[in-house]
């Protein structure tokens, strides 16, 4: 089981105009490796404030877009004809 210590930090939130907020974190131990690490909950979406949703269509699409262009994939098509006779 991780050993684990509650708190409370302040922080002053550039999303909020730089408010003070008290926001509750938690920090984890490791056993087995003394690692540790720190949980915040309020920020555990983060990657969202960043990136967004993810369009997981996207890659394919582009791929299909641009196979008729790309040097890349006519190298690969002449090879692999090469290869089948």
């Amino acid at each position: 089981m991780f050993e684990r210590l509650e708190d409370t930090c302040e922080v002053l939130n550039p999303l909020k105009r730089f408010e003070k907020e008290t926001q509750r974190i938690e920090i984890r131990r490791d056993p087995l490796l003394s690692h540790t690490s720190l949980y915040n909950p309020l920020i555990e979406d983060k990657v969202n404030l960043f990136v967004g949703e993810m369009d997981r269509e996207l890659i394919p699409r582009l791929a299909a877009e641009s196979a008729s262009h790309c040097f890349f994939w006519s190298w690969q098509d002449r090879r692999r004809r090469a290869i089948s006779g």
